[in-house]
C-alpha cells in the first residue's frame, strides 16, 4: 500500500513561493526531471534536501555546507517527494523559498 504525505503540490515550469513553515517544506515532485529552489536575502539557506520515492523510502540526500540562494536538483524516475530543509539552522530560512518543477 502506498503511503502518502500532505505535500504541496505546484504546477511544473512554474515559480511557486512557499511561505515559512517553522521547520520543513514538503513537496510532491511526481513526474518531474528536477527541482530547483530559490533562496533570495535575508535567508541564509544552506541546503538539505532529502528525495523519496512513493513508500518513503529515502533515494537521494543533498546536503551543503554554505549559503545557497539557487540550487537545482537532478530527480530519478521514481521520486515522489522532496523534503527540503536547512543543513544548519532551520532559523536560517527568514522569508519564503520558492520552487520550479522542470517537466
Amino acid at each position: 500500500k502506498n503511503m502518502s504525505l500532505d505535500a504541496s503540490k505546484v504546477n511544473f515550469n512554474e515559480e511557486t513561493p512557499l511561505v515559512k513553515s517553522g521547520g520543513v517544506y514538503i513537496v510532491d515532485v511526481a513526474g518531474a526531471s528536477s527541482l530547483n529552489i530559490i533562496s533570495n536575502e535575508p535567508n541564509k539557506w544552506v541546503p538539505l534536501v532529502r528525495i523519496y520515492d512513493k513508500n518513503l523510502n529515502q533515494i537521494d540526500l543533498k546536503r551543503e555546507n554554505e549559503i545557497k540562494t539557487n540550487y537545482t536538483i537532478n530527480l530519478a524516475n521514481d521520486a515522489k517527494y522532496a523534503l527540503i530543509s536547512d543543513n544548519s539552522d532551520i532559523t536560517n530560512i527568514k522569508n519564503e523559498i520558492i520552487i520550479k518543477l522542470i517537466k
